[in-house]
């Protein structure tokens, strides 16, 4: 995970995976761990997590392993005290590499990644009431479901997204 600053305050967290896995790894929990205490003490900060793959399997994989990885970024972060009404998601699979037509392991890396980007709550409203980003509430209303169910409310979710803006971008911030 590497912390970006941008004036005195932090806007940009990048959390990175191991190949196919979307489970937070021990390395990445001391920054996330500053991220729940920034949180705490920010009660107005909202963030927009956007989760990557790279693009060593299937659309449809990587679509899906990229909402795991927001999942369980933002299960972490509620296991730690941050309320799921300050935080949604989008998996974006593949579609947004960091590197392009990547040739090594460090290329890939690099493009495996969840980012939290701190945003207004207009542009934080806008982006879940348009469809384009799910509600971190969504994540427990889901996991307290049957499995069958939830699996097919996930789905439900992830078609939802890539038919709702199929040629979206993931969220920038721009300086106020």
């Amino acid at each position: 995970m590497k912390l970006v600053l941008d004036r005195n305050k932090l806007k940009k967290i990048i959390v990175y995976y191991e190949f196919s896995k979307w489970n937070v790894i021990k390395a990445n929990k001391k920054e996330l761990d500053y991220v729940v205490n920034y949180m705490k003490e920010n009660p107005q900060e909202i963030v927009l997590l956007d989760s990557h793959t790279d693009e060593r399997s299937s659309d449809a994989f990587n679509l899906k392993l990229s909402q795991k990885r927001a999942r369980d970024v933002i299960q972490y972060l509620v296991k730690n005290g941050i309320d799921t009404n300050r935080m949604a998601y989008k998996g974006w699979g593949e579609s947004s590499p960091v590197v392009i037509k990547a040739r090594n392991e460090r290329d890939h890396q690099l493009n495996r990644r969840t980012e939290f980007i701190f945003v207004s709550t207009v542009e934080f409203a806008s982006s879940t009431e348009s469809g384009k980003y799910l509600a971190g509430k969504t994540v427990f209303a889901i996991a307290s479901q049957p499995i069958e169910t939830a699996k097919a409310a996930i789905q439900t979710g992830i078609d939802n997204l890539a038919t709702s803006n199929t040629t979206a971008t993931p969220a920038t911030t721009t300086p106020s």
